[in-house]
C-alpha cells in the first residue's frame, strides 16, 4: 500500500545514499520528457525511515529546478514493481495508430528508461501486442503478480 507524503515530506530529509549516479542518457531521457510535459516521468517513493526506495531521476530533477514532485511512502520489506499503463496500438516499424479504446496495465522490469508516449511490446492475452505508455507507477510486487510484462522497448515515442 502506497501512502502520499507530498504535502509534509521535504526532499532536503529525503536520504538517497546508496543511490548511484545515472548514466548520462537515461538522464537526459527523463530531464527532455519532463522539460517537454512540465512533469515528471515517475513519482519518488521512500520507505518509512524517508530512504529513498526508487524514483531517483525524479528526485534529481526535482532539485534541479525546485519543483517538487508527488512523493509516496511504501515499507521497506514490500518489493516494487515498474507498472506501465495505456492502450494498445497498431504498430509497424515505420508508423504506429490508435488501436482502439481498450486499456491495460503491465510490468515493466526492462532496462530501459520508460515515459509515458512510449511505445513497448507487451504480453497480451492472445500473444504480444504493443502500447503506448500513458501512465508510469510503482506498486507492491505483490500487488502486480497476475499483471503480463513489457517484453521489449521499441524505442519509439507518439509525437
Amino acid at each position: 500500500m502506497k501512502v502520499e507524503l507530498t504535502s509534509i515530506l521535504n526532499l532536503d530529509k529525503i536520504s538517497v545514499s546508496g543511490m548511484t549516479v545515472p548514466k548520462p542518457e537515461k538522464l537526459e531521457y527523463y530531464e527532455r520528457y519532463f522539460l517537454e510535459e512540465g512533469r515528471f516521468a515517475s513519482d519518488v517513493i521512500v520507505d518509512e525511515a524517508w530512504n529513498l526506495r526508487t524514483g531517483y531521476v525524479s528526485y534529481l530533477l526535482a532539485r534541479k529546478y525546485g519543483v517538487r514532485p508527488q512523493i509516496f511512502e511504501i515499507r521497506a520489506a514490500c518489493p516494487i514493481a515498474k507498472v506501465v499503463s495505456g492502450k494498445y496500438v497498431r504498430y509497424t516499424a515505420w508508423e504506429w495508430n490508435a488501436g482502439g479504446s481498450r486499456r491495460n496495465s503491465w510490468v515493466y522490469a526492462l532496462k530501459e528508461p520508460v515515459v509515458p508516449g512510449d511505445i513497448l511490446r507487451v504480453e497480451a492475452g492472445m500473444g504480444t501486442a504493443y502500447m503506448l505508455v500513458e501512465k508510469v507507477e510503482h506498486a507492491a510486487a505483490a500487488d502486480c503478480a497476475h499483471m503480463q510484462k513489457a517484453l521489449k522497448h521499441i524505442r519509439k515515442r507518439k509525437k
